[in-house]
Protein backbone atom coordinates (compact mmCIF):
# COMPACT_ATOMS: atom_id res chain seq x y z
CA UNK A 1 0.00 0.00 0.00
CA UNK A 2 0.89 3.63 -0.33
CA UNK A 3 -0.93 6.11 1.85
CA UNK A 4 0.06 9.69 1.20
CA UNK A 5 3.34 11.17 2.29
CA UNK A 6 3.52 9.87 5.85
CA UNK A 7 3.76 6.26 6.97
CA UNK A 8 1.88 4.87 9.88
CA UNK A 9 2.79 1.68 11.70
CA UNK A 10 -0.39 -0.16 10.68
CA UNK A 11 0.23 0.52 6.97
CA UNK A 12 3.59 -1.18 7.13
CA UNK A 13 2.30 -4.10 9.20
CA UNK A 14 -0.65 -4.84 6.90
CA UNK A 15 1.10 -4.98 3.53
CA UNK A 16 3.86 -7.10 2.00
CA UNK A 17 4.46 -4.63 -0.83
CA UNK A 18 5.05 -0.91 -0.25
CA UNK A 19 4.92 1.78 -2.96
CA UNK A 20 6.83 4.94 -2.10
CA UNK A 21 5.77 8.20 -3.70
CA UNK A 22 8.32 10.58 -2.14
CA UNK A 23 11.95 10.63 -1.00
CA UNK A 24 10.61 11.61 2.42
CA UNK A 25 8.73 8.30 2.64
CA UNK A 26 11.96 6.42 1.93
CA UNK A 27 13.84 8.39 4.60
CA UNK A 28 11.05 7.86 7.10
CA UNK A 29 10.95 4.15 6.35
CA UNK A 30 14.73 3.86 6.80
CA UNK A 31 14.94 5.98 9.95
CA UNK A 32 11.79 5.07 11.87
CA UNK A 33 10.46 1.78 10.52
CA UNK A 34 13.50 -0.07 9.21
CA UNK A 35 12.93 -3.28 11.19
CA UNK A 36 9.23 -3.35 10.30
CA UNK A 37 10.05 -2.96 6.60
CA UNK A 38 12.47 -5.90 6.53
CA UNK A 39 11.26 -8.57 4.12
CA UNK A 40 8.82 -6.23 2.39
CA UNK A 41 8.97 -5.55 -1.33
CA UNK A 42 9.56 -1.83 -1.75
CA UNK A 43 9.06 0.12 -4.97
CA UNK A 44 9.95 3.79 -5.41
CA UNK A 45 7.27 4.79 -7.90
CA UNK A 46 7.03 8.55 -7.49
CA UNK A 47 3.66 10.22 -7.89
CA UNK A 48 2.48 9.26 -11.38
CA UNK A 49 -0.27 11.92 -11.54
CA UNK A 50 2.27 14.75 -11.46
CA UNK A 51 5.63 13.21 -12.37
CA UNK A 52 5.09 13.98 -16.05
CA UNK A 53 4.73 17.67 -15.20
CA UNK A 54 7.89 17.98 -13.17
CA UNK A 55 10.26 15.63 -14.95
CA UNK A 56 13.42 17.30 -16.22
CA UNK A 57 13.07 15.33 -19.45
CA UNK A 58 9.68 16.91 -20.05
CA UNK A 59 10.80 20.54 -19.82
CA UNK A 60 10.45 22.53 -23.00
CA UNK A 61 13.23 25.10 -22.91
CA UNK A 62 12.26 26.62 -26.23
CA UNK A 63 9.15 28.42 -24.99
CA UNK A 64 10.96 31.53 -23.76
CA UNK A 65 10.56 30.75 -20.08
CA UNK A 66 13.39 30.81 -17.60
CA UNK A 67 12.82 27.10 -16.97
CA UNK A 68 11.13 27.53 -13.61
CA UNK A 69 7.80 25.79 -13.38
CA UNK A 70 5.56 26.00 -10.36
CA UNK A 71 3.15 23.12 -9.86
CA UNK A 72 0.19 23.99 -7.64
CA UNK A 73 -2.25 21.27 -6.62
CA UNK A 74 -4.47 22.66 -3.85
CA UNK A 75 -7.05 20.64 -1.98
CA UNK A 76 -10.71 21.23 -2.76
CA UNK A 77 -12.12 21.78 0.71
CA UNK A 78 -13.01 25.44 1.16
CA UNK A 79 -12.01 25.60 4.81
CA UNK A 80 -8.44 24.41 4.24
CA UNK A 81 -7.68 25.10 0.58
CA UNK A 82 -5.12 27.81 -0.08
CA UNK A 83 -6.45 28.48 -3.58
CA UNK A 84 -9.17 30.88 -2.44
CA UNK A 85 -6.70 33.11 -0.64
CA UNK A 86 -3.42 32.70 -2.51
CA UNK A 87 -4.24 32.11 -6.19
CA UNK A 88 -4.02 35.80 -7.26
CA UNK A 89 -0.68 36.13 -5.44
CA UNK A 90 0.71 32.97 -7.05
CA UNK A 91 -0.44 33.99 -10.54
CA UNK A 92 1.03 37.49 -10.08
CA UNK A 93 4.37 36.13 -8.91
CA UNK A 94 4.54 33.79 -11.91
CA UNK A 95 3.69 36.59 -14.34
CA UNK A 96 6.27 38.98 -12.85
CA UNK A 97 9.03 36.38 -12.93
CA UNK A 98 8.10 34.66 -16.20
CA UNK A 99 7.50 31.34 -14.41
CA UNK A 100 5.32 28.65 -15.87
CA UNK A 101 2.37 27.74 -13.67
CA UNK A 102 0.62 24.40 -13.74
CA UNK A 103 -2.52 24.19 -11.64
CA UNK A 104 -4.02 20.77 -11.00
CA UNK A 105 -7.44 21.25 -9.49
CA UNK A 106 -9.00 18.47 -7.50
CA UNK A 107 -11.63 16.78 -9.72
CA UNK A 108 -14.24 17.78 -7.15
CA UNK A 109 -13.89 21.39 -8.34
CA UNK A 110 -14.73 20.68 -11.98
CA UNK A 111 -18.49 20.35 -11.57
CA UNK A 112 -21.04 23.02 -10.74
CA UNK A 113 -22.96 20.84 -8.30
CA UNK A 114 -19.90 20.94 -6.05
CA UNK A 115 -19.86 24.74 -5.62
CA UNK A 116 -20.89 24.67 -1.99
CA UNK A 117 -17.88 22.56 -1.06
CA UNK A 118 -15.55 24.52 -3.34
CA UNK A 119 -16.37 27.87 -1.80
CA UNK A 120 -18.81 28.85 -4.55
CA UNK A 121 -16.13 29.47 -7.19
CA UNK A 122 -16.98 28.70 -10.83
CA UNK A 123 -13.62 27.50 -12.21
CA UNK A 124 -13.25 28.02 -15.97
CA UNK A 125 -12.31 25.01 -18.06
Amino acid sequence: GSFGVLWQRNYIERFDVLFLVTKFQWQQLQEEYKKMAEGKKIFKIGYPKIDKYISVKERDKSKGHNNITLFYGPTYHREISSIFEFLPTIVGMCQRNNYRLIIKLHPFLYYKHNYDESGGVDWPE
